[in-house]
């Protein structure tokens, strides 16, 4: 189904207008999408609506002649908005791009009016405006990519239950933002200790040297096999790091990881060159439940 209008624009209403909306909506307007309008509370954020040729409103009424609401709140007040827009029509594609765990993207779409749409930003919308990379899933899902993806907007559709996308984007960011705080953590140290310059160049070395799926599976399969000798040195790069007068948040937690890597994975079940899949497997099945 594509969820096209053939006989009107289609009309988008936004419900907030913080920073992903106002990087959004100008790639929307200009590709064609012009009737939008916008319901804030802050009358700083109607007036920057309303400068990007929005109709901006204080009143959630001014959304009830929408096919398409994007609610673009905090994580925290994403439940809370959903709530606020439950007068709104049924008929409405309502779009969820906060924030949330997928507890929380279920507890929105109970809440919201119309055919909801669980959508997870991957990717930086100041960067890269109406362009930048979604997931979405829920039963409105790929009514929502037929209905944006010729206007550019890049969405793929990764399931019909709420939360699906929510528990990609927070998985993804377990790497994302953890390589962001290790180069926090490492950078802050190299430069302590007087060794940023090459310690910045190993590392950007290290990442240009193969392609990142490439790199994901020679660091799983090692992992397996030399996890014991690696707990071992990042337990001295973490009493390094401590040496340089900061908390080795991450230096001691990657130790500790390694560390319980080779207690709980029998190494005759390592055997041969396990691939991304394998390697993960093997630790799925040996790392057991959080107690």
């Amino acid at each position: 189904m594509s969820g096209a209008l053939p006989h009107r624009p289609l009309r988008i209403g936004f419900i907030g207008f913080g920073e992903v909306a106002s990087h959004v909506l100008p790639g929307l307007r200009d590709a064609g999408l012009t009737d939008i309008a916008v319901y804030a509370r802050r009358p700083e954020a109607r007036d920057r609506a309303a400068g990007l040729g929005a109709a901006a409103s204080s009143d959630i009424a001014a959304l009830a002649d929408r096919d398409v609401v994007l609610a673009c709140v905090p994580g925290s007040a994403a439940v809370d908005a959903a709530r606020s827009a439950a007068a709104l029509p049924s008929t409405l594609l309502y779009v969820d791009v906060s924030s949330l765990d997928p507890a929380g993207k279920r507890a929105a779409a109970e809440a919201a009016p119309g055919v909801f749409v669980d959508a997870a930003i991957l990717g930086s919308a100041v960067e890269r405006g109406h362009r930048v990379p979604l997931v979405a899933s829920g039963p409105g899902a790929a009514r929502f990519a037929g209905l944006f993806a010729p206007h550019g907007m890049v969405i793929e559709v990764v399931g019909d239950r709420p939360g699906e996308a929510a528990a990609i984007k927070l998985v993804r960011s377990v790497f994302v933002k953890g390589l962001e705080a290790l180069y926090a953590e490492a950078f802050v140290a190299a430069r302590r200790l007087g060794v940023l310059d090459t310690v910045e160049a190993s590392v950007a070395e290290f990442l240009d040297a193969r392609p990142a799926r490439d790199t994901a599976d020679m660091l799983l399969r090692s992992h397996l096999l030399h996890a014991a000798r690696r707990a071992e040195e990042c337990a001295l790069s973490a009493r390094l790091v401590a040496d340089a007068g900061l908390d080795p948040l991450l230096s001691a937690a990657t130790a500790a990881l390694m560390a319980r890597t080779a207690a709980r994975v029998p190494q005759e079940k390592v055997r041969g060159r396990p691939g991304v899949a394998q390697a993960v497997a093997l630790l799925d099945e040996s790392l057991g439940d959080n107690p």
